[in-house]
């Protein structure tokens, strides 16, 4: 081979993989957008399409090749994309963080060799095992339950939720009902009940919460923005719940408000 045609195959080369990643980088990655192309969605308000994760370790279970994407993102909002493809015998991982602009900036492979679900402390992990470097979390789902109300010697807090005048949605609302100080931000979550979990709903376009840390003494409370002013409202029919997390003290915890759609 000629040192002409070695260049023509690097420019070639070249070409493909600069392709690739103008392909990813010019997609949508919102994650509306990422869930209507198949992806798993791990959005800050809660996965999105989280469906193809439990097929995903059943057909490795029956040895039957499968595949699945993910996606999650940096606090600046870049994603980044995770990849498993089970052949049958063994599972091909790939993690890129080519659209991390403060990141790596590269893709990271492995070889895996199996995949499965178990109990974890906030939900059902979802991790391929018998990997190069270890097990690797993939995501994990939200538990069905969180409590509404936590009181214990040395805390006590409760969420509830105001229905605001005029326009059937709500305001939540925190309260310090213990002796510790309760810290949090106000930023809240909503997420709806589907495929046996709780599934992130995406606010308003460009709808944003400050970045403002409260800090509420004994018996202090504080009315978070309406529900309609960061959401679509009203959302479409169903079971939802408003997701708020808190520090007490030392500990660190969630709480949910219901409500339903008719």
């Amino acid at each position: 081979m000629n040192t002409r045609t070695v260049g023509v195959l690097i420019l070639l080369l070249a070409a493909i993989a600069l392709a690739g990643c103008e392909s990813k980088s010019g997609q949508d990655w919102k994650p509306a957008a990422a869930a209507a192309r198949g992806y798993v969605v791990l959005s800050f308000s809660g996965p999105v399409n989280p469906g193809p994760l439990p097929k995903f370790v059943q057909s490795v279970a029956a040895g039957e090749p499968a595949s699945v994407k993910l996606v999650h993102y940096t606090v600046e909002g870049d994603p980044i994309l995770l990849e498993a493809q089970y052949d049958g015998k063994e599972i091909r991982y790939a993690k890129d963080s080519s659209m991390d602009a403060f990141g790596a900036g590269k893709v990271v492979k492995q070889v895996c060799r199996g995949a499965e679900m178990r109990s974890g402390t906030d939900g059902t992990v979802y991790a391929l095992t018998g990997c190069e470097g270890g097990d690797v979390e993939l995501a994990t789902l939200p538990k069905l339950d969180l409590p509404q109300r936590v009181e214990t010697a040395a805390y006590a807090a409760e969420l509830t939720l105001v229905p605001e005048e005029g326009t059937g949605a709500y305001k939540p609302v925190i309260r310090n009902l213990g002796d510790a100080d309760l810290v949090c931000g106000v930023e809240y979550a909503i997420q709806k009940q589907e495929f046996g979990t709780w599934i992130g709903i995406s606010p308003k376009e460009n709808a944003a919460f400050p970045a403002n840390q409260l800090t509420l003494k004994t018996g202090e409370s504080y009315e978070m923005d309406s529900l309609g002013g960061t959401y679509d409202w009203p959302p479409a029919p169903g079971q939802y719940r408003v997701v708020k997390s808190i520090e007490l003290g030392s500990t660190s915890l969630r709480l949910a408000a219901a409500f339903k759609v008719p």
